[in-house]
């Protein structure tokens, strides 16, 4: 046999189509499937019968159709098969783990799709809940602001009411302060009449013909001329009313305020006088600063020219004397006094007379000895308006500023001042103490009542 007459092209391609046919025979056809009426084919689940009955591709029926070339070919096919062998079983594991994530996959599938139609129905009932819900929150939110409404208008109602009767309440308490007040200054009142009569009474007892002069010194004013503290300063005549006709007492009572809250202003004062001998307050009024002095173990004296305040004094059992100020200063010898204390004296005295008592008071304080005074400040508009024009002893307002140049050349050491008592005017405050080089009209000292000045012999 010749083999060059083969036409060997020929052969394959018959082999092919041999082939072709028998590989589809061996694929089992396709399983029928029960579909719900009116639904569409489901192919994926087509394809996946087809992976799970065809995916062994070795276990394939060999076929031939020529009866005079068929058993080589199926000789050849057996052949081939045997020689493949290798790929083929390679190829059959992997079509068997294809088969088994599309299967896993499948179930996977089916798994969300049954989650999916279980959301969706969850989804429903918590919609019809919610929606059920919410009818009944939007009813019961209209309901209470029904009830809200009424409350408000009832609030309303009571305030009213309550504003009407919380009126009535403070005018009686108003009217009930005003009536205690009142009372308190009648009871003060008949005490200091009490003590006149008594202190007359005393005094009758010693000298019957005392009375007369005692009545006619309790309305005298004096006047008389001081001499020069140096050559060359002429004598003034002071005239210091006493005021006797005028219930002073009474007046102190009401506007100077409590002596408690007068007490804790001069409490911090005392630590000027440390170390001081006989202290002065040339001015006690109820004997405040003169309480505080002797508590703290200091040797104290007080001066006042009115009755009711000495009877006072005294009856607290204070050393107190009625008597104008600079002729008891005059009297006094030098160096004999450790401490001068004077409280909104000088603003009751002419210029003249408050130099002279700086002056005197230098003569007769002892070497160290300290003077405090205590005034009302300047600076301040709400003490111009409040308290200057208030008290009618006032004659002037005096500055610190020309109160350090006066002391500083009268012979005081160390002249300082300080502002205290503040006032809310809103101000910014760094600091409350002031020397001779601060300038003369500090803007924070406007929001104080009083300020202090200070100077050692």
């Amino acid at each position: 046999m010749n083999h060059d007459t083969i036409d060997k092209q020929r052969i394959l391609a018959q082999m092919r189509r041999s082939l072709e046919p028998r590989r589809y025979l061996a694929v089992p056809p396709k399983p029928a499937i029960d579909r719900p009426v009116g639904t569409p084919p489901d192919e994926l689940a087509e394809d996946l019968e087809l992976l799970q009955t065809g995916f062994d591709i070795y276990q394939v029926t060999i076929k031939a159709h020529s009866k005079v070339l068929g058993p080589l070919v199926v000789a050849l096919r057996k052949l081939a098969r045997k020689l493949l062998r290798p790929v083929i079983e390679k190829q059959i594991s992997y079509n068997a783990a294809n088969v088994r994530v599309v299967r896993g996959l499948r179930q996977e599938v089916h798994n969300l799709q049954r989650a999916d139609i279980d959301l969706h129905d969850f989804m429903e009932e918590v919609r019809d809940h919610v929606n059920t819900r919410l009818e009944q929150v939007t009813a019961a939110i209209v309901t209470l602001r029904g009830e809200v409404e009424q409350t408000q208008r009832e609030w309303q109602r009571l305030e009213a009411t309550q504003g009407a009767a919380i009126g009535q309440v403070h005018h009686h308490l108003d009217a009930m302060q005003q009536a205690v007040k009142a009372t308190r200054e009648q009871v003060a009142r008949a005490e200091r009449q009490v003590r006149r009569l008594q202190f007359a009474s005393a005094e009758a007892a010693r000298s019957p013909g005392s009375s007369a002069s005692l009545a006619s010194g309790m309305t005298r004013t004096v006047s008389a001329p001081i001499a020069p503290v140096t050559p060359g300063v002429p004598a003034v005549p002071l005239e210091v009313p006493l005021m006797e006709s005028f219930d002073y007492a009474g007046f102190l009572e009401r506007f100077a305020g409590s002596e408690q809250a007068v007490a804790s202003r001069f409490q911090k004062l005392l630590s000027h006088f440390a170390g001081a001998g006989l202290l002065l307050d040339l001015n006690c009024q109820r004997g405040e600063f003169l309480e505080l002095a002797h508590q703290a173990g200091y040797q104290v004296k007080g001066l006042t020219q009115n009755t009711d305040l000495r009877l006072l004094c005294q009856e607290k059992g204070l050393e107190v004397l009625q008597t104008p100020v600079l002729p008891y200063l005059v009297d006094l010898p030098a160096d004999s006094v450790g401490g001068v204390f004077a409280a909104q004296l000088l603003d009751t005295l002419a210029p003249q007379s408050a130099i002279t008592l700086v002056q005197q008071t230098y003569r007769i304080l002892q070497r160290g000895g300290p003077i405090v005074l205590e005034l009302l400040n300047p600076l301040c508009p709400a003490v111009l308006n409040q308290q200057w024009f208030l008290d009618p002893l006032n004659t002037r307002l005096w500055h610190p500023a020309f109160l350090t140049y006066l002391l500083e050349t009268t012979g005081f050491q160390t002249v300082t001042y300080s502002f205290h008592e503040p006032l809310d005017l809103g101000l910014n405050r760094q600091s409350d103490r002031f020397t001779s080089t601060t300038p003369p009209l500090p803007t924070i000292a406007q929001g104080y009542q009083f300020y202090t000045i200070v100077g050692h012999k």
